[in-house]
């Protein structure tokens, strides 16, 4: 019997479309292809979601000296106001809070900074959540088997009771190790489908 839902926030209940974020700086299709493999692909982004950095603006000095063609760009992408392209999917939001409301645990699983949380945890949706595990905090990022029993282990989570939503199929792929049931996100309503087919 399913008994929790466990969420992944970047592209399942945020918006996270940095080729859009980049598009909005007027850049061409193959500079905004560039720039995002040298900013949102990099290892010292993923450095802020393992906690290195508190700050993803922290990593521009860094990556303006591996890439100085780049600097004045990177100095224009990588200001505070990145955060504003974390935008709230409300049909994905109002769908944890339904399941809530027909006594599901609900949970966060997610890869990010502690600026990216900060930002996000303005939302709504987190007044509805039972708990979380956040790569920043525990220094473990996704797919690392590791991240996934610190869940299991904080909350006292049973795998076979667990569902986890992710948009990064190798994510799915290390919670079915686990024997957590994995769900990919592709769509809302493909989403649904699967959900619903587990619970019952």
């Amino acid at each position: 019997m399913i008994k929790n839902i466990v969420f992944d926030l970047g592209r399942v209940l945020v918006n996270f479309e940095s080729r859009e974020y980049l598009k909005e700086f007027g850049y061409d299709d193959k500079t905004v292809e560039k720039l995002n493999e040298i900013i949102f692909k990099s290892q010292e982004w993923l450095s802020c979601d393992s906690g290195t950095y508190e700050n993803n603006t922290d990593i521009a000095e860094i990556l303006i000296e591996k890439y100085p063609d780049y600097s004045e760009m990177i100095k224009k992408v990588l200001t505070k106001e990145w955060v504003k392209m974390l935008t709230l999917k409300e049909d994905t939001a109002e769908y944890l809070k339904e399941l809530k409301s027909r006594g599901f645990k609900i949970y966060i699983l997610s890869n990010l900074s502690k600026e990216s949380y900060d930002y996000n945890s303005k939302y709504e949706f987190f007044k509805y959540t039972d708990g979380g595990v956040y790569s920043y905090e525990v220094k473990k990022i996704k797919p690392n088997p590791e991240i996934y029993t610190e869940l299991l282990k904080k909350y006292n989570l049973i795998p076979e009771e667990t569902i986890f939503i992710d948009d990064v199929k190798e994510n799915i792929d290390a919670a079915n190790k686990l024997k957590i049931n994995g769900v990919i996100f592709e769509n809302l309503d493909q989403v649904k489908k699967e959900v619903e087919t587990l619970i019952k």
